[in-house]
């Protein structure tokens, strides 16, 4: 499919969806081929949008997708798309997903206030930076936030209480955390590799009572991990793993029977690991504290069936 043949798509023929998966090779279209084209004629009827994985689909997102009024789903999934998001879209009030992942888009992200049906927002995987504007995690009909592996920076702003499941941020430029207490819907919290610097213990976790992954590996965490992660009673996976945490690992952890994994390693812990042999054997492999040089486990009568923390010493007192 070429740039004349986009052109030549009619209104009836598109009637409420176009689809295009691996259109536009780099060989197919000499130069590549592009959106651009007359999107009025299909503003009445068009809903879904999507183009995937067609590596020769270049140049920026038109503003003029803005006029297709009744348009629910933008998939531009796995282009080379370039350029910056156009403030535009924010014009697309009926958008109930928006999924811009992995592309070579770049710049700030607009300050869309007006997009109150939207269900999912992925634009993971670009090279966008600047901020997180505020509005985005004040939408609330969002269930899932996907902004991970790009360069956004900045605090995380304080979230109004909504329907979010999915915050994932993972792999940016993030240096602080304004507040997550507001998020009490959230399930997967997934913010590693960002340079947070923040106290474990005054995010605020003990409210996200419907959590069931968190993921604050290398963020540069400090202070100790608080007991009151015991109250999440979901979760199943925890990863807090080098970061600058001190203190002992809290024995109520092991009150979460939900846990499948959990990993501690390259901290500043100390201390005795109180754990039962039924927690390691749960876990496994799952259960990682090593490179914490003043932890260690006690042994216990039944440990002999039971594999004992990989690279952690064993008390002897």
């Amino acid at each position: 499919m070429g740039e004349s043949d986009m052109r030549s798509m009619t209104e009836a023929e598109a009637e409420a969806e176009a689809e295009a998966e691996s259109c536009f090779t780099d060989q197919s279209v000499a130069g590549g081929a592009s959106l651009s084209q007359d999107w009025q004629k299909l503003s009445g009827s068009l809903e879904t949008l999507e183009f995937r994985s067609n590596a020769g689909l270049r140049g920026g997102i038109p503003p003029g997708l803005a006029l297709l009024s009744n348009l629910q789903s933008l998939v531009l999934v796995e282009n080379s798309l370039t350029g910056q998001l156009p403030p535009e879209l924010g014009n697309l009030v009926l958008l109930r997903r928006l999924s811009l992942t992995g592309n070579q888009l770049s710049g700030q992200i607009p300050a869309y206030n007006d997009w109150n049906e939207l269900l999912i927002l992925d634009l993971s995987r670009n090279s966008l930076s600047g901020p997180l504007p505020p509005s985005i995690l004040s939408m609330n009909a969002l269930l899932k936030l996907d902004r991970s592996n790009n360069q956004l920076n900045g605090q995380l702003p304080v979230a109004k209480q909504g329907s979010l499941t999915l915050l994932d941020l993972r792999n940016n430029n993030f240096s602080g955390v304004a507040g997550l207490a507001g998020m009490a819907t959230l399930q997967y919290l997934l913010l590693s590799d960002n340079p947070l610097r923040a106290n474990l213990a005054e995010l605020g976790l003990e409210n996200l009572r419907n959590l069931i992954a968190l993921d604050l590996s290398s963020t540069s965490l400090r202070g100790e991990i608080p007991k009151t992660i015991a109250k999440l009673k979901r979760l199943r996976f925890v990863a807090l793993n080098d970061n600058d945490l001190s203190g002992r690992v809290p024995k109520s952890l092991e009150d979460l029977t939900e846990l499948h994994a959990l990993y501690l390693s390259g901290n500043n812990l100390r201390g005795v690991l109180e754990f039962s042999d039924e927690l390691y054997a749960r876990m496994r492999s799952r259960f990682a504290c090593r490179n914490n040089v003043e932890l260690c486990y006690r042994a216990r009568a039944a440990s002999q069936r039971v594999a004992p923390p990989a690279r952690v010493r064993r008390c002897w007192n």
